[in-house]
């Protein structure tokens, strides 16, 4: 009995797979598309590595990451940048080195 039971099921799984299989890779290839940017990014830190994961970005600024990190195929020179650059033109220490102090 149990026999006639396990083919039962797998004459079914056989019969029921092969179109849910299709209808599913057609779902993951509709949302690759929309969520895969246009024209392509790539994401660099710094010091020159590239990153793979997920981020989290807000106007041009990443507020969660969760990536690691990769050594770049060819290292530019880092970009040289002020941290304030982003916000507004006050530095975030004032004249006497006392931070927040503005």
């Amino acid at each position: 009995m149990i026999e006639i039971l396990e083919e039962a099921l797998l004459s079914l799984w056989r019969r029921v797979w092969p179109p849910v299989r299709r209808r599913i890779e057609g779902v993951f290839e509709r949302a690759a598309d929309v969520l895969r940017p246009d024209p392509p990014m790539t994401i660099r830190t710094l010091d020159g590595e590239i990153l793979t994961g997920v981020l989290v970005v807000d106007r041009g600024q990443v507020i969660c990451c969760l990536c690691t990190g990769g050594p770049a195929a060819s290292r530019a020179p880092p970009h040289q940048h002020r941290p304030h650059d982003y916000y507004d033109d006050e530095p975030l220490w004032d004249r006497h080195g006392q931070p927040y102090g503005r």
